[in-house]
Order: structure tokens, then sequence, then C-alpha cells
């Protein structure tokens, strides 16, 4: 006779009601036991391995539990032996889901009230609840051959990176922190957070540095085959040749960042092949680490080739790390390329993630098929005329966020005319990119920069030459407020939706390739927002834009900061052990713009040698106010005397390029004899 098979659903629903009527029939006792044992046979592998099968596990033991507080005597010690067994299987499924479905992990918790029960009979046989404080960090990963990347979330405490999992969109929100406490499970190498609570939030900004020297890693896994690459081509390839990793930063940057370094290896990693990058680079870095004064370099490439699907060809810390080597404690910003064709196809994965390395988010692109941008309604994809997407320059926000684009070359537009930008890949004088306000009451910014097949946007491929990324101005867009994306990323626009280079139509939202021709053309003219631009010429030399405001628009200024007074003493023959300044800080902007958020910083020449505290370090400021920090000054053990000036910044913490500096001069004498003095 022909038996419908039970769904899954139908399943679940049996093993819930099982226990509960054995209780309620009274015959708990062997009959428990019984039905653990069944649990764990019935329980299919895809279920078991799901939050699901986390809470039928949690079902079984609080049943064993159960049991074995209400038994005595000859049968105590059965009950005791079954509660320990289905602990060990419901850890096991909790470890296997924090390493795999953390979310699921998460939703599949026992209560706080449950676990601290179960821990006083069973000990560490019941995963218990932790904290940990220190520094919130994450790193990118990137599959550049999938155009796909995303985030890995760490805590750094004790010298040591942990990664934290849990409830995704929690922990993409979390923006790097001076001091996180993470709540929940410390599992082997992984951190389960139940609840972040994030004290002290920073922004971190794009490192604006004229040097950096690398390390190139090159590393063996022990069942890889041997490469044959030659540290002398990887040199080549990375540091020394004309279209190397260092040769696209200079000419990006307009030889403003110059990028020197060494090749080490090969290594062996002493260990196989593995998709877990912290493992590898602790792998890389140990193995070299005889060879390589790590405290002469402030980056790390590590290349280990290998063919597992992992995901990603590449990943990059974005921010220093902290790692122990023979030279002491030390931080390195550390990327990791993966890929075994990377020397062969080029080296676009090590510029990508090198990139990261200098505080770079990705260059990213809404495609919105028929429209040029609806919150709601686009794709977000990698922009294609960037680093993070082929072989071109660096984007003009990216630029500026990195100091390579200064104010003389970047046009704050206010009033309604006729503008002229040259183009980008010049190191010419001119103004490169054109910053137009297009919110009434809303940070929000068009930037315009016109490109040419120049150097290394000469590309072999031919997009801007071919595929019309030259015929008009390339246009981003950056806005912050409740619908910008969490990265703060500036996006390409597409100012002709829906049309191919050829003319065509798009085939859909997903046809990338309608973004290779996302300028404005001659002779068009588009509005978005409070401004109308229109292109008006384009040639070699550079394009022509005119620009009308159908209101006044918000603009964001630098603040400006100022102490008064503007000097301070402290003379310990007075008995004065500390002395405290005032610095004002005034927000700027015009129209009608929400507050602005500036972080304040002394002078680190300062805290060198005094004790620096604050009232706050982050200030919001509304549209023509002033906020006031005061500091306390209290000099260490060996301050030299004498009178020195030092220079404290005001910075928006969004727009680097937006900053001030303030003066306080500080006058220093100590009781004691004998002491060094400044030298001015």
């Amino acid at each position: 006779m022909f038996q419908p098979v039970p769904t899954i659903r139908e399943k679940i629903k049996l093993r819930l009601v099982v226990p509960i009527l054995l209780i309620t029939l009274g015959i708990f006792g062997s009959a428990a036991a019984g039905y653990v044992a069944w649990l764990q046979f019935r329980t299919s592998p895809t279920l078991r391995n799901s939050e699901e099968g986390l809470r039928q596990q949690n079902v079984a033991l609080l049943a064993a539990y159960t049991q074995w507080n209400v038994s005595s005597g000859a049968s105590r010690a059965e009950a005791e032996k079954q509660l320990q067994q289905a602990a060990e299987r419901r850890r096991a499924v909790f470890r296997s889901l924090v390493r795999t479905k953390p979310q699921d992990a998460l939703r599949g918790l026992l209560t706080a009230a449950q676990e601290q029960k179960l821990a006083q009979s069973l000990g560490t046989r019941i995963d218990q609840r932790t904290s940990m404080t220190g520094t919130w960090a994450f790193r990118h990963w990137d599959d550049t051959a999938r155009h796909t990347s995303g985030r890995r979330q760490y805590i750094v405490a004790d010298n040591k990176n942990v990664r934290v999992v849990g409830d995704d969109a929690v922990l993409q929100a979390i923006k790097p922190a001076e001091s996180v406490t993470v709540e929940g499970f410390l599992v082997d190498d992984r951190f389960l957070a139940v609840s972040i609570d994030e004290t002290q939030s920073v922004t971190i900004q794009p490192q604006a540095a004229t040097s950096r020297k690398l390390a190139v890693i090159m590393g063996r896994f022990s069942d890889m085959l041997e490469q044959s690459w030659t540290p002398a081509q990887v040199n080549a390839f990375v540091l020394t040749g004309p279209a190397s990793v260092a040769s696209q930063f200079g000419e990006s940057s307009y030889a403003r960042l110059e990028l020197s370094g060494d090749v080490f290896g090969w290594f062996p990693l002493n260990l196989n092949a593995t998709c877990n990058e912290h493992t590898v680079e602790l792998a890389a870095i140990a193995a070299a680490d005889a060879s390589i004064d790590y405290g002469a370099y402030t980056d790390v490439l590590v290349l280990a080739p290998h063919t597992l699907s992992c995901g990603y060809t590449g990943n990059s810390s974005f921010v220093p790390q902290p790692f122990q080597t023979q030279d002491g404690d030390v931080s390195l910003t550390v990327a990791y390329v993966v890929t075994t064709q990377a020397m062969q196809t080029g080296n676009y994965t090590m510029i990508h993630e090198l990139s990261h390395n200098l505080g770079l988010d990705h260059a990213w692109a809404w495609e919105c098929h028929t429209e040029i941008y609806a919150p709601f309604g686009c794709l977000k994809k990698f922009e294609p005329y960037s680093p993070f997407a082929g072989y071109f320059h660096h984007t003009g926000p990216h630029k500026r966020r990195l100091g390579w684009l200064q104010n003389d070359r970047v046009q704050t537009i206010t009033q309604s005319g006729t503008y002229h930008i040259e183009p980008l890949e010049t190191a010419s004088s001119g103004v490169k990119l054109l910053r137009v306000p297009v919110g009434a009451n809303t940070h929000e910014y068009l930037y315009l920069e016109f490109r040419q097949p120049i150097g290394f946007d000469n590309d072999a491929f031919g997009f801007l030459r071919n595929y019309g990324g030259a015929t008009g101005p390339l246009i981003h867009h950056e806005v912050r407020n409740q619908f910008a994306p969490p990265d703060d990323s500036s996006y390409l626009l597409d100012f002709t939706p829906n049309l191919l280079w050829n003319g065509q139509p798009s085939i859909g939202p997903n046809d990338y390739s309608d973004l290779y021709n996302a300028p404005l053309p001659a002779g068009q003219s588009r509005t978005f927002g409070l401004a109308t631009l229109r292109t008006v010429a384009v040639s070699p030399e550079g394009t022509d834009i005119e620009i009308q405001f159908s209101g006044t628009p918000c603009v964001e200024q630098a603040p400006t900061a100022i102490f008064q007074p503007a000097s301070a003493g402290l003379d310990r023959s007075t008995g004065q052990t500390s002395v405290s300044v005032q610095m004002l800080v005034t927000n700027h902007d015009t129209g009608a713009c929400p507050a602005s958020s500036v972080v304040v910083q002394p002078d680190p020449a300062l805290t060198a040698g005094w004790t620096v505290r604050s009232n706050a370090t982050q200030l919001s400021i509304a549209a023509g106010q002033t906020d006031a920090v005061w500091y306390t000054l209290t000099p260490k053990e060996g301050s030299p005397e004498g009178s020195a000036a030092y220079s404290f910044t005001a910075q928006n913490t969004f727009d680097p390029a937006l900053t001030s500096s303030a003066n306080l001069r500080l006058t220093y004498r100590s009781a004691a004899p004998g002491k060094q003095t400044i030298e001015e």
C-alpha cells in the first residue's frame, strides 16, 4: 500500500511532539534516552546542520537534563551519561553552525538562563558566553573574475585577530572603531557575536602617504606544485616594471605616492592549501620572519598560489593589523593574492588589493537600466573605469580622498556657469575634478571627471577608445543620508541609461556593458537634484560643462578651529600638575545643510611627551555653529622644558579633504633641576 512521505515540516513537528507526549504520559525514564537516540538517528545531515536542527538538539538536551535532575539511585548514572551525550551532540551541531551558518547558530541559541543552568552540570560541554574588548577591523575579499566582493569582520585584542561572525546586516553596518566590546561565544578561531557595544566610533580615512614600502612574500603550500616564477620576475611585475603596481600608483597619483619594496621567497608555508586567509598570512609572515625586518615595511603582499575554490582571488586588511615577529610587535597592512594565474594574466588583482591597503573602498557604479538613479531600483556593480575592475587610473573622487588631487585641481561649483576640466590622466596643473552640490538640505554631490586613453587608461581592450568612455564627463554620485550605502563610496552614474556603446538598447539591468558609455555626451543635458548639466564641447584636451542651479544647494566647507587663548603654560614649581586649554570648532557649511560630523585630533608631537585627555574626539556641529573641545594636558616623565607650537586638526568625518588646523603654543617649566629643553 502506498504511504505518503512526511514533509520536513511534519518531521519537525513529530520530533517536537514526541518528548512532550513522553513527559505527559509520565514514562520519561528510559523513553527519554530512547528519544535522544531516535532523534540523532532520524535527523538528516542537511536538517541537522541548520537552525531547526540546533533547536531539536536544544529540546533533546533539556529533556535529558530534566530526566537527570529527577533521577536517583542506579538510574542516575545512566541519566548522566545520556545528558553528557546529548550535550556533546548539541555542541557539535552548534560549533558546525558557527563556522558554516552563523546566523542559524544565533537564531537557535539557548536562553542565557538555560546556558547558565546547564553549565553548572556540564561544564565545558556547553559553550558559555564570554566577551572580548578590542579594536574593530575588517578585511575586504574580492573575486575579480566574477566582480564580487565582501567583508569579513575581526576584533583585534592582545595582538591577535579573531574573526567575528553572526548577523551579517549588523556586522556590515558597524564601522571600524577604536574600542568595541563583543559578547557571544568564542568557538576555536571564530567569535559568534550576540551583541556589540561600539563605544568610540571613528571613520577610517584613506592614508595620504607619500611613500610606502612593500614586502612581497612568495609562499608555497605543501600540497601545491612549485612555481616557476623567480623573485626577479615578481619584482618587475610588482615594483619595477613599466606596467607594475608601483608604476600604476606613481602615474595615478601624479608622482605623489612612491611604492618601493623587496621580494622574498619562495618560502615553504608548512601547511596545505587553505581558504583561511588569516592562517595563510600568519604562516607566510612567520616563514619569512628570519629574512625580513618587518619594522622597515608598511605593507605586506603575500603571493601563495593554489587551485582551491575559495570564492575570492585576493583580499586586504584595509588598515594596519598587529603581528608578533622576531623584530617585536609590528603593524602591517596585508594583502593576499591567491590566484594561480596572476603572473600570466596581469597584476590587476594586485593593484586592486594594494589599493585597499591605501584605505580605499571599491569604486562602485549604479546600474539602473532605464534610469540614471533610483535609490531602490538599481544594481550595485564595480565601476568599469577604475583599478578595482580593470587596468585604469583611480577615479577622481578616490584621488581626491587620497590627497592626489588637491584643492587647486578640484573646483567646488556654487554658481551657475560653464566650467572646463582637463583629462584626469595628465599631470598638468589645471582643474581635473568638479564637485557639484545637488541637494538643498543633504550632503549630496556629483563629481565630474574627464577620461582619455592616456597611460594606464590606454588599456589593451580599448574600452575608453572604443566603448564610449571618453565621449564626455564621467559623473559620480555621493550622498550621505538614511539611504546611503554604509561604505561611503562615490558611485558612477550612467547618464546614457539603457543604451550600449553602439547605440543599441541594453538587454536589462544585468547588462554590465551598459556602463561603458556612462558619460554625458556633447550636446546633451540632464537634471539631477538642483543642478542641470549640459556637455558643451569635448576634445582630447578637455571638456566644457554648463551647470545651472535651480535653488541654493547645501555646500560642505572645511571647518575652522582656534584655541582661545592661543597659548598656555605649565610651571611645576608652582604646584601645577596639568593645564587645560579650549579649542573652538566652527562649521562653515552653507545653505540648509544638516549638521556635520568633525573629528578633532591633537598633534602627535604633543602626545609623545604629554598625556592628552579631552571631553570629545568627534563633534556634531550644525551649519554656522561653533562647539568647544576641552583638553587637559599633563607632561609625561622626561618631557622637555621650554616653549613649542603644536598643531591640532579638525577634519570632516566623511570628507578628509575638508580639514583645518589650530595652533597652540605651550610653555613648560619643571620643578626638577637639569631638565631637557625644547629646541625651537
